[in-house]
Order: C-alpha cells, then sequence, then structure tokens
C-alpha cells in the first residue's frame, strides 16, 4: 500500500492528534498503531518531529515531504534540516495545494534554498533537484 498524509506541520495539530489518540506515545505512533510506517509511506510536513520520530522514520525508511511554501505562508516553522539524524532520513520537496503560494518547484526550491541559510546550514543547489 502506498500511503501520503500528514505529520507534525503545526504545534496545533499535535496537541490535538494526542487529544484524539492519547494511547500513543507521539504522532508518529497513531500511523504505527495501524503499520503504515513504511518504505512506501510520504509524511509531509514534519517539522515538529521528535528525535525519536525522526529515527523511527529513517528505521522505516518512509519519506519526509517537505512543504517549505506552506509552512512559510501558514508562519508554522522551519524545515529543520540541521536536526535531522545522522542516519539516513529520507526527504523530499512538495509544494502544498491549501497553503502554497506556487505551484513551481523550481520556486519552491529557491525558497528551500534561503531557508537552509537563514538555519545556517549548506545545501549544494543540485541535491535540492
Amino acid at each position: 500500500m502506498l500511503l501520503q498524509t500528514h505529520l507534525s506541520e503545526t504545534l496545533t495539530e499535535i496537541d490535538w492528534t494526542h487529544q484524539l489518540f492519547p494511547q500513543c506515545s507521539d504522532y508518529i505512533a497513531v500511523y504505527e498503531v495501524y503499520e503504515v510506517v513504511t518504505n512506501r509511506s510520504v509524511f509531509a510536513h514534519c517539522i515538529h518531529l521528535s528525535e525519536s520520530e525522526q529515527i523511527r522514520m529513517a528505521d522505516a525508511g518512509t519519506t519526509a515531504a517537505f512543504c517549505l511554501t506552506s509552512n512559510l505562508f501558514l508562519v508554522s516553522s522551519l524545515v529543520p534540516l540541521n536536526q535531522l539524524p545522522e542516519r539516513d532520513f529520507s526527504f523530499s520537496l512538495e509544494s502544498d495545494v491549501d497553503g502554497r503560494t506556487s505551484f513551481s518547484m523550481p520556486q519552491t526550491m529557491h525558497e528551500m534554498y534561503k531557508v537552509i541559510q537563514l538555519g545556517n546550514d549548506y545545501v549544494d543547489h543540485f541535491d535540492l533537484f
């Protein structure tokens, strides 16, 4: 099964998820209960992940799809590239239908580059592709 859904977009969303699923230790645990945290899963946003969630996602081979322009538009946070685990953590860049400011992926990559620079990180232009 292929799955694409949201994960940890805003702090309000995380709190609401904890209210709906109090038996789960964190947000990704909700998806783990249903056994959909796999290498065939893509989780959009992922900007407020705990270290444990990042490690479990990396171990499962899931992909985080950073929706940069949406997160900037919603003022939810910046992409936490400098906080990702040392192990392989798969991520991509995408546009978000609701909160996007552009459907243009080159424009989204341009914004990603600026945000990475703001976080005192570096990414090669070609790596954005």
